[in-house]
């Protein structure tokens, strides 16, 4: 098997800038100090740059507000908040956080090691207490802790 490293950087703080805006569908006036804040907590890192943002949403600093129709957040705590220094330690935190029938569906996937064919699921979801797996794995696919791969889920 032949292996290409591929370096990839951060991007910089006007990217930043423009990832954020685009992400919250604000213009960069209105998102620039939450800008500034996120790319020196995550060094401009993409994917701690959306895993931040997800971790500010989910914890109720960042939310939408249906009465002025955008993002609105909480730029002091946010100020305050850590970031995880590791990939490792931003999914674990994501896994933890999900519902139990998530964690459940998760853990069965497991059970087949570091993949697991659709149609295996499918025999075995026949049975009551393993009903509705594959809709729940279907359900996390997005938020990118599974993987489709064909039939499998990687």
């Amino acid at each position: 098997v032949r292996l290409t490293h591929i370096n990839v950087s951060g991007v910089d703080g006007e990217g930043t800038k423009a990832m954020i805006s685009y992400a919250l569908q604000l213009p960069i006036r209105l998102t620039r100090e939450l800008s500034e804040i996120v790319h020196a907590k995550t060094l401009g890192n993409p994917l701690f740059i959306k895993e931040f943002l997800n971790s500010l949403q989910a914890e109720g600093l960042m939310y939408y507000s249906q009465k002025e129709k955008r993002w609105l957040w909480d730029i002091e705590i946010i100020s305050t908040r850590a970031v995880d220094d590791d990939v490792a330690a931003i999914m674990t935190r994501k896994v933890l956080r999900m519902p139990p029938d998530v964690l459940y569906a998760l853990s069965v996937a497991a059970c087949f090691g570091r993949r697991v064919d659709e149609n295996i699921l499918k025999v075995l979801c026949s049975s009551d207490q393993f009903g509705g797996v594959i809709e729940i794995l279907q359900r996390v696919e997005t938020d990118g802790i599974i993987q489709r791969q064909g039939t499998y889920f990687v």
